[in-house]
């Protein structure tokens, strides 16, 4: 597989895994995982959570999550 590809394939697989993440902040965001991963799952969650954050699309205060309403024009 061509470098570039792999890497467009891990790109697009990720932002897929980061607006489900997004759908379900509410709920349990990785409901469909089996048990065994939640530990792995636990990570990219938190690593999501961290760059929606830097985004500024999610609010994190003491610990709580909220999504946040989109810009105005967004």
């Amino acid at each position: 597989r061509e470098p570039t590809v792999a890497i467009a394939q891990y790109v697009a697989h990720r932002l897929a895994r980061e607006a489900k993440v997004v759908a379900r902040l509410r709920a349990r965001a990785y409901a469909d995982t089996p048990q065994f991963l939640w530990p792995i799952a636990e990570r990219s969650l938190e690593a999501h959570v961290r760059k929606l954050v830097g985004e500024a699309r999610v609010d994190r205060d003491a610990g709580v999550l909220s999504l946040r309403a989109p810009a105005s024009g967004a």
